[in-house]
C-alpha cells in the first residue's frame, strides 16, 4: 500500500537523485528502499581483534563498563570486585585484582584515548573589574578527526549535496526533503567551497540544565553531532552519537545585578568568549579547509562548518546576541517587529551575518553610548561581538533552527493552548469538569500513549513527552462536551487545538515534499484564522503575541533549507542531561564538581569507544560465521516474520474444542455470552468448517505483535495488540485497521486471535475474531455530530449491529493497530471517532484512505 498521495514513503516509489555538480557524480534513479539503504557499511574492513585494550581481557572491560554505567562509587566497586573474585570460575579471563588496579587501567585508558575536556580560564570586565571564569572544552577539530579516522563511521558519511525527486504517476516530479544534504543550505554551502572541498556538517546544541534536585547546582553542556551521518546514527548512543565538547560557566544571578542591561550584556560576553574557546580549533579550517586522509583511504578537503544550531528560544537569543522578547525585533532569525509576533501569515526580512556585522560596526563608531545603543536597538542587537561571525561559510542566523519540542510541545501547547483549556473548563459548570476527568480516565489505552486520569495533575506537567501525548488526546476525549454550541469558546478552542495537531503532524514527518510544505503553509494560515475566531467569540486575547507563535514561519523555512525538523531535534541532547545529573548526584562529593564530572565524562567516552569497537567485532564475527552462512535462508525467514502471538497463562492455553471460554470472544455488550467452537468456526472460511474433532488443537491468544513497514520512513515498526478480559484488572480489546479487499479497508475491534491446528496436516491457521466498524454511522443525533465532526475534521465509524456481529479474518489482513474513541453521546454506544494523530505513520495511512475513499461506511471529515 503506497502513500504517494500523502507524501510518505512507499517502497515502490521511483526516486531521482541529482548530485551537486562539484561531486562529479551522475544522477541516479532508484527505488525508495534502495535510496534509504544505499549508504555503504564497513563490512569489508576487518575490525581490531582486541578492541578492549588497554583492559587486559574483554571481561575486564565489561566489568569496568558495568561499574561506570551504574554510577558505582569507590566502596561499591571494591565490594563488587571482592564478590566476583570469590565466585570466579575462569581465572584466566578475569585479571583485575582490586579497585586500585582498576583505577590504574583507567589511567592507561585515559592516556591511550587522549585528553578529555581541559579547563581554560579567561576574564571578562564588569564595572572596571576583571572577573575570571572557567570553561571546559574538547577541541572540536579533535572530535572531527576522530570520526574521520574511523573507517566504520566515515563509510556512512554523506558528503555531497543532493536534490531528490519522486516520480509521480502523471509524469511530473516532486522534490523531497529529508536529511540535511537534501536541502538548500547544504547545496548553497557546497557551491561556495573551493573545488574539491566538502562540508563536515556540525550540529551544536547548548543549554543550561539543573544537576541538583532543587536546581541550586547547574551545568551548561555543549554537545556536537555530525550532520553527515544518518539520523539514527547521529542521534544514537556510542562514539558516532553526540559528544560533549564544552562545559560553559554559569554566571551567578546576584540580586543587585540581575535585570540590568549592563549585567545582561556582561552574561552574553561571558557566553561568547567561553564559546570562542570551544570553536577556536575549527575557525581557520572553516575558511581554508584541511586535506585529510579519511579512514576509508580517501583524501578529502574537509571544511568543518557549523550548519545547525539547536537551543530553546532563550538560548537562541544568546547565540544571536539579540535583546530578547521585549526588544523591537525579538526574533533571532528575522526582523519581525515585537508587536507583530502573532502575524504568522506574514514574512519579514531575514537577519544575515553580513548585515548584523554592518550594524554592529556602525554602532561601535558612534561617539556616544546613547547613539550606539539606539543603533543596535533598531534591530534588537546587544553590544556584544558574536563569536560565530569568526567562522567561514557560516551564517549564524541561518544556522539557528526551529525545535519541535520547545516550540510546540513545551511552548505553544504546554504554555498557551493547555492554559486556555484550563480557563475554559474552569469557567464551565462543575459537571463539565467532572466529565473532562471521566473522559480522560476512560480514554483507550495504547502502548505508545501516556494515559491521563486526573485533570488536576495536568497542571504539573513539565515533560515534553507528556504534553505531546496530552495534546493528541484532548480533542478526541472532550469534543462531545462542547457540541451543543459550536460558537462557544470551548468548541472554538478545540478547533484551534485540532489545527495545532495537524501542524504537529506535519512537523513530525521524516519525509517532506513540495506538496507537504504547501500543506503546512495552508494549515498555518488556517490556524491563524481559527485563533482570531476564538478571540472574537470570547477566547482570551492576551498572550498570543509571543516568539514561539511566530517561529512557526521558520519551521517551514527550515524544512526547505535544512531538511525535516528531525535534523534540528533537541530531544536526543535533552536526554543526555540525565547522565550528568546522575554523575553529579551519585559520584561526586558536591564540592568543586566540574572536574569530577569531566573525569567521569571521559570515562564514558572510553567506554563508548571500546563498546563501539566490540560491537563491530561481534558483528564481523557473526557475519563471517560458517553456521550463519549455511543457514542464511532460515535466518532471513525468522527475521521477516510479521506476526507473533503470545499465549495466555499456561492453565488456559489449550482448550478442548467444545469448552472454549465464555468471554473469549467478548467485545462490548453486543458480544457477551457463551461461545462454543462452533460459534467461532461459523465465522471461519468454509474449508475450516469440519474441525470440531477431539484431535483439533485450539489456542486462544490474548497478545499479538503486528509488524509493518512505516509510511513515515520505511522502517519496521511493531504494534502490540491486546485482547484480554483482565488486562491489569480491566478488559482491553484493541482496534486495528484491516484490509478487507485490495481496495477496501475496515476499522475493527479484535475479540481474540485463534490458532487452529489441523489433525494430521500439521498446518496452523491464525484467525482473528473481530467486530468490524463497517456500518453507516447514522443515528438520532447524527446531524449534530455531522456538523461537529466536519468542523473538527473527525472521522466517525459505527460498529456492526445484530446477532452475528463478529467475523473471522486472517491475521495477515491486519495492517496495524488503531485507537478508536467511543462517542458517549451515541445512544447505542457503537459509534467511534478515529484518533488519526496516533503517530505519523497512522496519520499518513488514514489520510490516504480518506483521500481515496477506501474506508467502508465511514463518515469522512468533509
Amino acid at each position: 500500500m503506497g502513500v504517494n498521495d500523502n507524501n510518505g514513503w512507499a517502497e515502490e516509489d521511483k526516486i531521482q537523485v541529482e548530485y551537486h555538480p562539484r561531486s562529479q557524480m551522475a544522477p541516479q534513479v532508484m527505488t525508495s528502499d534502495d535510496y534509504l539503504d544505499r549508504i555503504p557499511t564497513s563490512n569489508d574492513f576487518p575490525p581490531d581483534p582486541e578492541p578492549w585494550q588497554p583492559f587486559r581481557t574483554r571481561l575486564d572491560f565489561e566489568l569496568a563498563s558495568f561499574m561506570h554505567e551504574n554510577n558505582l562509587n569507590q566502596p561499591q566497586k571494591a565490594r563488587l570486585l571482592t564478590l566476583i573474585k570469590e565466585a570466579i570460575e575462569k581465572p584466566g579471563s578475569f585479571t583485575i585484582e582490586d579497585s586500585w588496579d582498576l583505577e590504574n587501567i583507567w589511567t592507561a585508558a585515559w592516556e591511550s584515548a587522549g585528553k578529555g575536556l581541559s579547563k581554560q580560564s579567561y576574564t571578562v570586565a564588569y564595572k572596571n573589574e576583571d572577573v575570571e571564569f572557567n570553561v571546559w572544552m574538547r577541541p572540536i577539530w579533535g572530535w572531527v578527526k576522530e570520526l574521520l579516522q574511523d573507517r566504520a563511521i566515515v563509510s556512512r558519511f554523506e558528503w555531497n549535496a543532493q536534490k531528490v525527486f519522486r516520480e509521480n504517476s502523471d509524469g511530473t516530479t516532486t522534490r523531497i526533503f529529508t536529511k540535511p544534504w537534501t536541502a538548500d543550505s547544504w547545496w548553497e554551502t557546497q557551491s561556495k567551497l573551493p573545488e574539491g572541498g566538502v562540508p563536515f556538517c556540525i550540529i551544536l546544541y547548548a543549554d543550561k540544565t539543573r544537576l541538583s534536585s532543587f536546581g541550586t547546582k547547574k551545568g551548561y553542556p555543549v554537545y556536537a553531532r555530525c550532520g553527515n551521518l544518518p539520523t539514527e546514527v547521529r542521534n544514537g548512543e556510542g562514539i558516532a552519537g553526540g559528544r560533549l565538547v564544552g562545559w560553559l560557566p554559569v554566571v551567578p544571578e546576584d540580586a543587585d545585578k540581575s535585570g540590568t542591561r549592563q549585567f545582561a550584556d556582561f552574561k552574553r560576553v561571558v557566553w561568547h568568549e567561553g564559546f570562542e574557546n570551544i570553536l577556536e580549533s575549527i575557525v581557520d579550517y572553516s575558511k581554508t579547509g584541511y586535506f585529510f586522509q579519511c579512514g576509508d583511504g580517501i583524501q578529502r578537503g574537509v571544511f568543518p562548518l557549523v550548519m545547525i544550531l539547536l537551543a530553546d528560544y532563550e538560548e537562541q537569543c544568546v547565540m544571536a546576541t539579540i535583546r530578547g522578547i521585549n526588544s523591537k525585533c525579538p526574533c533571532p532569525i528575522c526582523l519581525v517587529p515585537g508587536d507583530e509576533l502573532d502575524q504568522i501569515s506574514k514574512t519579514y526580512p531575514l537577519r544575515t551575518t553580513e548585515e548584523m556585522k554592518r550594524v554592529y560596526d556602525k554602532a561601535q563608531a558612534c561617539k556616544t553610548l546613547k547613539d550606539r545603543n539606539e543603533t543596535l536597538m533598531r534591530v534588537g542587537l546587544r553590544d556584544v561581538k558574536n563569536v560565530f561571525w569568526r567562522l567561514g561559510h557560516v551564517d549564524v542566523y541561518d544556522a539557528i533552527s526551529w525545535d519541535r519540542l520547545h516550540a510546540y510541545h513545551l511552548g505553544l501547547f504546554g504554555n498557551h493552548l493547555l492554559s486556555e483549556f484550563f480557563r475554559v473548563v474552569e469557567g464551565s459548570k462543575l459537571e463539565a469538569k467532572r466529565n473532562v476527568h471521566n473522559r480522560l480516565d476512560k480514554f483507550p489505552r495504547w502502548r505508545e500513549l501516556i494515559h491521563f486520569n486526573n485533570l488536576a495533575k495536568m497542571r504539573e506537567f513539565s515533560d515534553g513527552r507528556k504534553f505531546e501525548d496530552l495534546s493528541k488526546i484532548l480533542v478526541f476525549a472532550t469534543h462531545t462536551l462542547f457540541n451543543s454550541n459550536r460558537k462557544s469558546p470551548g468548541f472554538l478552542l478545540l478547533k484551534l487545538i485540532r489545527s495545532y495537531l495537524m501542524l504537529d503532524m506535519y512537523a513530525s514527518l521524516c519525509c517532506h515534499t513540495t506538496e507537504t510544505v504547501k500543506g503546512t503553509e495552508g494549515e498555518l494560515r488556517l490556524f491563524e484564522q481559527l485563533l482570531k475566531a476564538y478571540i472574537a467569540h470570547g477566547g482570551s486575547n492576551k498572550g498570543w503575541s509571543f516568539p514561539k507563535m511566530h517561529t512557526q514561519i521558520h519551521m517551514i523555512m527550515d524544512i526547505i533549507r535544512k531538511g525535516v525538523t528531525q535534523n534540528g531535534n533537541t530531544k536526543p541532547n535533552e536526554h543526555k542531561h540525565g547522565k550528568y545529573k546522575d554523575m553529579y548526584q551519585l559520584q561526586t562529593n558536591f564540592h568543586n564538581t566540574d572536574p569530577q564530572i569531566m573525569k567521569l565524562e571521559h570515562d564514558d567516552i572510553i567506554c563508548s569507544t571500546i563498546r563501539s569497537l566490540l560491537n563491530e567485532l561481534d558483528r564481523w564475527t557473526v557475519l563471517n560465521s560458517p553456521s550463519l552462512v549455511n543457514n542464511i535462508d532460515e535466518w532471513a525467514a525468522y527475521n521477516n516474520q510479521d506476526i507473533l502471538c503470545k499465549d495466555p497463562p499456561p492453565a488456559r492455553r489449550n482448550k478442548s474444542p467444545r469448552t472454549i471460554g465464555t468471554s473469549q470472544a467478548s467485545v462490548g455488550s453486543e458480544a457477551e455470552g457463551q461461545h462454543t467452537l462452533s460459534d467461532i468456526l461459523s465465522f471461519c472460511p468454509k474449508h475450516l468448517g469440519e474441525l470440531e474433532t477431539p484431535e483439533t488443537i485450539i489456542k486462544i491468544y490474548r497478545y499479538t505483535k503486528i509488524s509493518y513497514t512505516s509510511c513515515k520512513d520505511l522502517s519496521v515498526q511493531t504494534d502490540y495488540l491486546r485482547t484480554n478480559p483482565r488486562f491489569f484488572g480491566h478488559p482491553r480489546y484493541d482496534f486495528a485497521l484491516l484490509q478487507h479487499t485490495p481496495q477496501e479497508f475496515w476499522y475493527a475491534q479484535l475479540a481474540c486471535v485463534v490458532a487452529i491446528k489441523l489433525d494430521g496436516s500439521g498446518a496452523t491457521h491464525l484467525i482473528a475474531i473481530a467486530v468490524p466498524c463497517n456500518e453507516n454511522p447514522v443515528t438520532a443525533n447524527s446531524f449534530t455530530n455531522r456538523l461537529s465532526d466536519r468542523q473538527l475534521r473527525l472521522t466517525r465509524v459505527r460498529m456492526r449491529r445484530g446477532r452475528n456481529i463478529a467475523t473471522a479474518v486472517s491475521v495477515n489482513s491486519i495492517v496495524r493497530g488503531a485507537v478508536l474513541v467511543q462517542d458517549p453521546a451515541c445512544p447505542y454506544k457503537d459509534e467511534y471517532v478515529v484518533m488519526d494523530v496516533l503517530d505519523p505513520d497512522f496519520w499518513l495511512r488514514h489520510r490516504m484512505l480518506v483521500a481515496q475513499k477506501q474506508l467502508r461506511f465511514t463518515r469522512l471529515p468533509f
